[in-house]
């Protein structure tokens, strides 16, 4: 057993292999010249070098890429207005990208679109690559800085709010770099409200409440006219579109190829999207939250005189989410808390497909009336015209409305319409005529407002059975009164199509017009036809209660005759 050595003893055999290590060292050491070491900080400094050189040659790469894509700079900008949140890449920014480069051609020819209405759910980046990248792009690698934009919102925070943002980016060291060559702002014209270049173009903002006076453009684009929470409110509505049409519009500098854009939700049929598509010539970029298969995007270009295919919805599945990177179905179906709220901010509709307080799916058809015994048509147990008046004939007043309807059991075959705006002696004439087209029907109900009083003070003397309708409760309140005897399959209206060829027949034109109304009430353009239809449905199932409470009271008593008898 050897012996515990003392403390800090060192054997010979230890002291050698540390002489012998130092010995190495010390001739390594040696072979490290002053020359080498030099070497090794050059190769240092060459490998840097090269390594700059390299990041310079992507960084121009990038950036020449960037000055034929719009896709490619929204995403090399986004660093700029979003340092803090990672950039969530979806097939639908593209999109959207390639339909504002589409707006963009060089000065004396023409964009391949020049109106564009985008309608896609809020968080999905409409904003920052309309009103933010797409400028920046204009000016700086598309190298237009003479174009003259114009971008207005609701409210001017929001505008301003993006303004900030471009020129965040344009102003970046980054962005300099690459295209500060082009143009520069011009000192004397630099607020938050605008800034020129040195090119004559400028980025300025308005509202639609202040409007834009004594400048015009070359881009108008339109952020979000209206306030969600006023899209019920008509007037609101009307006064919106008359700031586009009469105010905006004229901003452009060239009524032809000025480029027009709009993007907001679709809070309410009559809408300035509805506006302005009804109008014509627009591209209607909608993307719904959820895939509607039945209603898909397309859009189209000319091209050397013909219309092409531009672009197509890619997804292929019935409810298929559009972000579902950033709103996975667990996220999105979070959001369906309001059926109409939904359907307008992540639907891209005024109301929920299908409606939802009186829905498409709810109504019947016939191709003949209910027939007797005998195969021969029934005389019905009772029928009515219902009419919806106006208070002027003006063009932006409201329509007359007339249903005629015909009771059988509980059942209401609705046989005739007429909607259009009529002043007070026109609209007289119209209720006589609907009289004589339906001679049998003995009742005519006028609602007791606007001019109804009127109307029902001159036709008594002519016609009787004019019953004067005071509504009660509100619009709102009457349709969901009415939504029973719709649901339960109780009403009819008569089949637009014929049977046999499939074809429309001729005077139907209105079902598909009147049902469609019904759906989207209460968020539609007009209700009147609406309000006439819940006056017919309320007097009609009245008028069958009636006759059940008649026809038990009848009975009853030739039950107490029988039964006196008896006795």
């Amino acid at each position: 057993m050897n012996a515990r050595r003392p403390r800090g003893y060192v054997s010979i055999e230890d002291f050698t292999v540390l002489v012998l290590l130092l010995i190495i060292g010390l001739v390594l050491l040696a072979m490290v010249t002053p020359a080498s070491a030099g070497e090794v900080v050059r190769y240092a400094a060459k490998d840097r070098a090269t390594l700059q050189r390299s990041i310079e040659a992507q960084e121009e790469l990038l950036a020449r890429k960037c000055e034929t894509s719009l896709r490619t700079f929204y995403k090399w900008q986004w660093p700029l207005v979003e340092p803090m949140t990672p950039r969530v890449d979806n097939w639908h920014v593209d999109a959207t990208c390639d339909h504002l480069q589409a707006t963009v051609a060089a000065a004396g020819e023409a964009p391949q679109i020049t109106k564009l209405a985008i309608c896609m759910p809020p968080r999905n980046g409409k904003s920052t690559t309309t009103c933010v990248a797409y400028p920046a792009w204009v000016w700086g690698p598309r190298n237009l800085p003479g174009k003259r934009f114009i971008f207005t919102s609701y409210r001017l925070s929001l505008a301003r709010r993006d303004s900030r943002y471009t020129r965040n980016v344009i102003t970046a060291d980054r962005y300099r770099q690459n295209w500060g060559d082009r143009f520069e702002l011009r000192r004397d014209q630099k607020t938050k409200d605008r800034y020129d270049t040195d090119h004559a173009g400028y980025r300025m903002i308005g509202s639609f409440k202040g409007g834009v006076t004594g400048e015009g453009c070359d881009v108008l684009a339109v952020d979000d006219p209206i306030d969600t929470e006023k899209a019920d409110n008509a007037n609101e509505l009307e006064r919106v579109i008359e700031v586009w049409d009469k105010s905006l519009v004229s901003r452009l500098n060239d009524q032809t190829n000025g480029v027009r854009i709009m993007m907001m939700q679709r809070v309410a049929e009559g809408d300035l999207v509805a506006h302005v598509l009804k109008q014509g010539g627009w591209e209607y970029l909608r993307l719904p939250a959820e895939f509607e298969i039945e209603d898909r995007c397309r859009t189209f270009i000319s091209l050397n005189g013909e219309k092409r295919l531009f672009f197509e919805d890619p997804r292929t599945e019935e409810g298929e989410l559009l972000n579902p990177k950033r709103f996975p179905r667990e996220v999105q179906d979070t959001l369906r808390t309001n059926e109409w709220v939904y359907a307008a901010q992540q639907q891209q509709r005024p109301a929920p497909r299908g409606g939802q307080i009186l829905q498409e799916a709810w109504w019947r058809y016939y191709d003949t009336l209910p027939l007797d015994a005998q195969g021969k048509t029934r005389k019905p147990d009772h029928g009515a015209q219902s009419w919806d008046l106006a208070f002027k004939d003006l063009k932006t007043s409201d329509f007359i409305a007339c249903l005629v309807g015909e009771l059988y059991g509980p059942d209401i075959y609705l046989r005739d319409y007429f909607m259009e705006r009529r002043g007070f002696g026109a609209s007289c004439d119209e209720i006589r005529q609907m009289r004589t087209r339906h001679p049998h029907l003995s009742a005519i109900l006028v609602e007791d407002k606007a001019n109804g009083p009127a109307v029902i003070e001159t036709l008594t003397q002519e016609i009787a059975g004019i019953i004067g309708v005071e509504p009660q409760g509100g619009k709102i309140a009457r349709a969901f009164a009415a939504q029973p005897t719709l649901k339960s399959g109780n009403i009819y209206l008569p089949n637009p199509d014929d049977p046999q060829t499939g074809k429309p027949v001729p005077g139907r034109e209105w079902v598909r017009k009147f049902v469609k109304n019904c759906a989207v009430f209460p968020k539609g353009l007009h209700d009147d036809d609406v309000d006439a239809f819940t006056q017919l449905t309320t007097y009609l199932r009245g008028t069958h209660s009636a006759m059940l409470d008649f026809l038990k009271q009848m009975k009853a008593r030739d039950a107490a005759k029988a039964e006196a008898g008896r006795g």
